[in-house]
């Protein structure tokens, strides 16, 4: 199965007094999403690097042979969780 890259924009929501929250969930954000991604694809990798926009946003890469439905999911879960928002890249 072949692999596919998905590219997104990731921003945490929640208010500025948040902010040791959103520093460690955005530290957290890699494995997170590779345990998440385990079961689909074991071979899957996450880059996520830092945002021009500041602190609270990262840009994030994923390559996998997962769906987009499976990313979508994957993607919903996580930001439910933990209060970010993501947005796909073209």
């Amino acid at each position: 199965m072949s692999k596919t890259n998905f590219s997104f924009e990731l921003q945490y929501l929640a208010p500025a007094l948040m902010q040791g929250k959103s520093d460690e969930v955005m530290q957290a954000l890699e494995s997170s999403l590779l345990t998440a991604l385990k079961p689909i694809d074991d071979r899957a990798s996450v880059n996520v690097v830092n945002s021009h926009k500041g602190n609270a946003n990262k840009l994030l890469e994923i390559t996998c042979t997962a769906s987009d439905v499976q990313i979508a999911d994957i993607l919903s879960r996580f930001c439910e969780q933990q209060g970010v928002k993501v947005n796909a890249m073209e």
